[in-house]
C-alpha cells in the first residue's frame, strides 16, 4: 500500500478547495476572482517568477556551499553583508548578486501594481490563489518543478501539483502581506565594512517556499514506495 505523508497546513488546502458552498452568489463571486486573475498580465507575471525561484530551489539541492539550515538563516536575518549575499547566490544558482536581487525588487513591483489593479487582493484566500495559479500553470503548459513521472495520469503527480499550487499561494499570501517596498533586497550601507544588505519580507517568504517544496517532494516519494 502507497505511503502519503500528508501535512497539516496542505491538508487544510486541500479541504478548503474541496468544500461546496451553498451561497450560489459567493461561489460566482470566487469564479470572477479566480477568472480575473488568470487573466491578469501582472498575475501571471508574478506566477512566472516564482517558477523562476522554483527552479533555483530545485538546483540548491546539489550544492555544497551551504547547508539547508544555513541558507534559511540567511534568508531570514534582518542583514547580511556582501560576501553572504554572493554565496547564497551561488548556493540557489545565480550568476550574479544583481540576478538574486532583481527577481525580489521586480516581485515588489508586481505586487504593488497588482494592488492597484486589485484593490482587495490582500484578502483573497488561498484556495482562490491556489485555482488561479493552477488554470495559469495549465495554460502556459509547462511543469516548472522539475520533477519526473513515469506516468501523467499518476496519483504522486496530483498530490505534488496540488502541493505547490498550495505552496505558491501561500508564497504570494506571504509577500502581499509584506509591508511597501519591504518585499525587494535593497543595499543599507557601505564603506569601510563593505555594503549590508537587507533582505525583508521577500527573502523569509522564499526560505518558506523552499521549506514547502521538501514537504511536497517528501510527500511525492513516499506516495511512490
Amino acid at each position: 500500500m502507497k505511503k502519503i505523508i500528508f501535512f497539516s497546513f496542505f491538508s487544510i488546502l486541500l479541504i478548503s478547495s474541496c468544500s461546496k458552498n451553498a451561497d450560489n452568489s459567493i461561489v460566482t463571486g470566487k469564479n470572477a476572482t479566480v477568472d480575473n486573475l488568470t487573466n491578469s498580465a501582472k498575475f501571471i507575471e508574478l506566477v512566472k517568477t516564482i517558477g523562476v525561484l522554483d527552479e533555483h530551489i530545485a538546483i540548491s539541492r546539489n550544492s555544497s556551499l551551504l547547508s539547508k539550515e544555513q541558507a534559511r538563516n540567511l534568508l531570514t536575518a534582518n542583514t547580511i553583508t556582501e560576501n553572504q549575499l554572493t554565496v547564497l547566490s551561488q548556493y540557489y544558482g545565480f550568476e550574479r548578486n544583481s540576478d538574486f536581487i532583481d527577481i525580489f525588487n521586480s516581485q515588489d513591483k508586481i505586487v504593488k501594481q497588482l494592488k492597484v489593479e486589485f484593490q482587495n487582493i490582500s484578502t483573497i484566500s488561498i484556495d482562490t490563489l491556489q485555482e488561479a495559479i493552477g488554470n495559469i500553470q495549465y495554460n502556459l503548459q509547462y511543469n516548472k518543478y522539475k520533477v519526473s513521472f513515469e506516468n501523467p495520469d499518476d496519483v504522486c503527480k496530483q498530490i505534488f501539483d496540488n502541493c505547490m499550487k498550495g505552496a505558491s499561494a501561500g508564497y504570494i499570501k506571504d509577500i502581499l502581506s509584506c509591508t511597501a517596498a519591504a518585499i525587494g533586497v535593497g543595499a543599507l550601507t557601505g564603506g569601510i565594512g563593505g555594503v549590508i544588505f537587507q533582505l525583508a519580507c521577500g527573502a523569509a517568504s522564499y526560505s518558506a517556499l523552499s521549506t514547502a517544496r521538501e514537504s511536497c517532494t517528501l510527500a511525492f516519494n513516499n506516495c511512490k514506495l
